[in-house]
């Protein structure tokens, strides 16, 4: 994925993603787990990200920025009159969730959590992940 940006535009992706993670209320701990970054970056190693550093240009941390882009879209398609709206639904405790906030199941379950996540907001996603392989190999 990083090879198709420039140096600029990782940047920018960067800093727009660790925006989303810290508007969603994600603790700094946690976001390492949630990029899928290495085990033994510090928390406060994460700072640089914020600023000019893009994420590491790995395919699982580039995977997850994907996903959580997605998350973002679709949040903003969802509610294309209140930007705002969409932080709330992430922060708000939801029976889909057995009750946690969509930002908790993220922190907490990582990958799996973004991925259940985005399966909710976006219909068209958990249709495709859920499909049976015959149809994923006649799409492909």
């Amino acid at each position: 994925m990083a090879q198709d940006y420039t140096h600029e535009q990782r940047v920018m992706i960067s800093n727009m993603i660790m925006s989303l993670l810290r508007r969603w209320g994600i603790p700094q701990d946690r976001q390492v787990e949630v990029l899928g970054l290495p085990a033994d970056t510090r928390a406060r190693g994460l700072n640089k990200y914020h600023n000019d550093t893009p994420l590491p240009d790995d395919p699982e941390v580039m995977a997850r920025v994907k996903y959580l882009a997605h998350i973002a879209d679709a949040l903003r398609t969802s509610y294309p009159h209140n930007p705002e709206a969409g932080f709330h639904w992430m922060t708000r405790p939801h029976r889909r969730f057995d009750g946690c906030t969509p930002a908790q199941v993220i922190a907490e379950r990582g990958r799996t959590g973004i991925i259940e996540v985005l399966a909710d907001l976006d219909c068209a996603y958990a249709w495709e992940i859920s499909s049976p392989c015959e149809t994923k190999a006649a799409r492909a």
